[in-house]
């Protein structure tokens, strides 16, 4: 489950996604809300050609929409995601496919359900029948460079060949933004498709999932100060209803 943003390179605005989701793909749409990546990053590169935007795809991990200052929370401070917000487009009404890794990217990376893919739970990879249909693809076949950085999770959190990508890197933060910054640098002569995709605060928000102190300890070695056992204890407030009984919707049914 992520929060997600794509941002077109080099233009200075951001347009609004269309209804349909494939459509969305096609037309390369996009609102700017959530950026890792230092601000100055967005100048740099060279203009995509007339009609072709650069495209800079961002997602992070287990970001809830509203975890961030911008949004009226009080328990975080962001300033960049902020700065994206001002000058891009928040959707305060979207929801996420299917609050699960997998389902969820697959369905982000298709434009189609989960459960038309036949990704429905974190083992199941993207069937080679639709891998045509995948946004690498898509982007790759109407003259863009393609370029994916950091966790993927189609099951395996490294990209694998076939997906329409080059594969920067995989599932490290610092690395992620370091080859991102450094592929938006490149002259090139086609217009590209950058998705960034990092792992937190995923590892953050599971601090509070375990109820062993020493496992919780563990787990807080990602905070700012690693040795700061207090850490745990300086988290917000959890919301009424986190501790669900379940991942998956009851609509579901297990195959």
């Amino acid at each position: 489950m992520s929060t997600t943003t794509m941002h077109e390179h080099g233009r200075g605005e951001v347009t609004g996604v269309r209804q349909h989701r494939r459509e969305f793909l096609k037309a390369c749409a996009a609102g700017a809300v959530v950026s890792l990546l230092p601000r100055q990053a967005w100048s740099l590169g060279t203009h995509a050609k007339a009609g072709q935007p650069n495209i800079l795809y961002i997602f992070t991990d287990e970001q809830y929409a509203g975890a961030m200052s911008v949004a009226g929370c009080t328990d975080v401070k962001t300033p960049a995601l902020d700065a994206l917000a001002a000058s891009g487009v928040r959707f305060e009404s979207a929801y996420c496919t299917y609050p699960l890794c997998s389902p969820s990217r697959a369905s982000m990376f298709t434009g189609r359900m989960p459960h038309e893919v036949g990704v429905m739970n974190n083992v199941l990879p993207l069937p080679a029948a639709g891998r045509q249909q995948e946004m690498g693809w898509l982007f790759r076949n109407a003259g863009y460079d393609t370029a994916y950085a950091g966790k993927w999770h189609l099951p395996k959190q490294l990209m694998d060949e076939g997906h329409g990508f080059d594969i920067l890197c995989g599932m490290d933060d610092k690395l992620v933004t370091e080859k991102s910054v450094a592929y938006l640098k490149e002259k090139r002569d086609k217009p590209f498709l950058l998705v960034a995709s990092f792992i937190q605060p995923h590892g953050i928000c599971s601090v509070t999932r375990f109820p062993d102190p020493r496992r919780k300890i563990e787990i807080a070695k990602l905070a700012e100060n690693p040795y700061d056992a207090s850490f745990i204890d300086q988290c917000p407030a959890l919301p009424a209803n986190f501790a669900a009984a379940s991942p998956r919707p009851e609509a579901v049914t297990e195959r």
